[in-house]
């Protein structure tokens, strides 16, 4: 097979989209030949049968440049490959969903996201297979959409239990965005500081857009009236080569988030050995045998009663849990099992 996949970044180094890269040298083993489409890219080590081609963002080139180039590559090249991945931008099956209709290229669109809109709507139609992460993770009614799991890295995640110490820390890795809620884990802290337990909260991961901004300045303005300055921490984005180690000292990973995808930050919390707390809807399927670790979105009481449950297990009750969570994520969601997956829709 000679494939194509087209995605926003290609950077070992990038804090939200590191993991691609992983994905793509997973692809590289399974195909003939491999082209790259990214927005942007920065650091990559690939294999020789594996071609790169920036739209150039990381340059500041503009939007009609972006689309020359892509019509170079997607149009003009066309003979260089049989097959299209087309990961979490259905846009580019707008543009030129039709164009690999007529030329008979077999597409697969991946999407992991609650939002519905007309382009995903346009993206379905022209793909001929869709895959997502888990149920919840894509909402538009389709016969051809294909459940695969995500894709974690196992072997570069190491499995670390320890016994949580005082302070409790907890962590939560990801975009600081309003939908992530970021708020309710913060109104959660004095509760728990009132019932006897002295915790802290770090916040692994930067704001992208001016909206980004002014709601991580929102979110400080929230510490500073709680009077929880020395117990809240913003760290902004750090690579996602080093996530794993971010991991290892934290006592429970929680999350807000109304995203409604998948997340893959929890299911490599869950692969390091770190107990997991979230809403994100996403995760219903995947933790079905877990609801201990659920709660309801925006409900802060219900958020603070599971994490002094988690905080205060017992020794035998936190070993058992951490190895049933690395467990679903070795059985469902690992990169070794996916892009073989993803490879029988694209044949």
């Amino acid at each position: 097979m000679r494939l194509l996949i087209i995605t926003q970044i290609l950077d070992s180094n990038d804090p939200a989209l590191g993991f691609v890269h992983e994905w793509v040298r997973e692809f590289s083993k399974n195909v003939e030949s491999l082209t790259v489409i990214a927005l942007k890219v920065g650091d990559y080590q690939m294999p020789p049968h594996v071609r790169v081609v920036t739209l150039g963002k990381e340059r500041g080139v503009g939007r009609v440049v972006y689309v020359l180039r892509l019509i170079r590559e997607v149009v003009f090249k066309s003979g260089s490959y049989d097959s299209v991945f087309v990961h979490m931008n259905p846009e580019y099956l707008v543009l030129f969903g039709l164009w690999w209709r007529l030329s008979q290229k077999q597409t697969v669109l991946w999407y992991t996201h609650r939002l519905v809109d007309l382009k995903l709507r346009i993206g379905t139609f022209f793909a001929n297979r869709v895959a997502t992460a888990s149920p919840e993770s894509f909402r538009l009614r389709t016969k051809k959409l294909s459940v695969v799991g995500h894709g974690i890295p196992l072997e570069q995640i190491h499995f670390s239990m320890h016994t949580p110490l005082i302070p409790y820390k907890l962590i939560s890795i990801g975009r600081i965005t309003e939908s992530k809620q970021c708020e309710v884990l913060i109104r959660t802290l004095n509760p728990i500081r009132r019932a006897g337990y002295t915790i802290e909260l770090t916040f692994v991961g930067a704001g992208i857009t001016s909206e980004d901004i002014e709601y991580r300045k929102w979110l400080q303005n929230e510490v500073t009236k709680e009077g929880l300055e020395n117990f809240v921490h913003f760290t902004g984005g750090l690579p996602h080569s080093v996530m794993s180690t971010a991991l290892e000292g934290a006592d429970c990973f929680v999350s807000a988030s109304m995203t409604g995808g998948l997340d893959k930050a929890v299911l490599e919390a869950m692969a390091s050995g770190t107990p997991v707390i979230t809403s994100n809807s996403g995760l219903y399927t995947t933790l079905k045998d877990h609801p201990e670790l659920l709660f309801q979105d925006g409900n802060v009481a219900e958020c603070t009663e599971r994490i002094i449950r988690i905080i205060t297990l017992t020794k035998e009750g936190r070993v058992a849990l951490c190895r049933d969570l690395r467990t679903i994520v070795e059985q469902n969601h690992s990169l070794s099992k996916l892009i073989p997956n993803l490879i029988k829709l694209l044949q």
